[in-house]
């Protein structure tokens, strides 16, 4: 969760409460989907973070798409940490 945290936070400008693209953060992370989805997981039960469907199609390309994050029934495609972890 730590590299996902750092490529966040390069991407966000240093900054939490951030609204970061998946497909962007995706690029930043060396290890594999899997691993990837796994640590979403757990920043989302750890209360970390929350992850949003971005609902305008108009805006949305493949690439958002190859990179969304499946909750539940919905494909997310934005992440949104709230806090340094405690």
């Amino acid at each position: 969760m730590e590299t996902v945290r750092h490529a966040y936070l390069a991407l966000s400008g240093g900054s939490y409460k951030s609204r970061i693209l998946l497909k962007d953060l995706r690029k930043r992370l060396s290890f594999d989907r899997e691993t990837q989805d796994g640590a979403f997981a757990e920043l989302i039960g750890s209360g970390e973070a929350d992850f949003y469907p971005e609902d305008d199609p108009m805006s949305r390309d493949e690439e958002d798409e190859r990179a969304a994050f499946q909750v539940a029934d919905r494909r997310r495609h934005v992440i949104y940490l709230h806090h340094e972890p405690k």
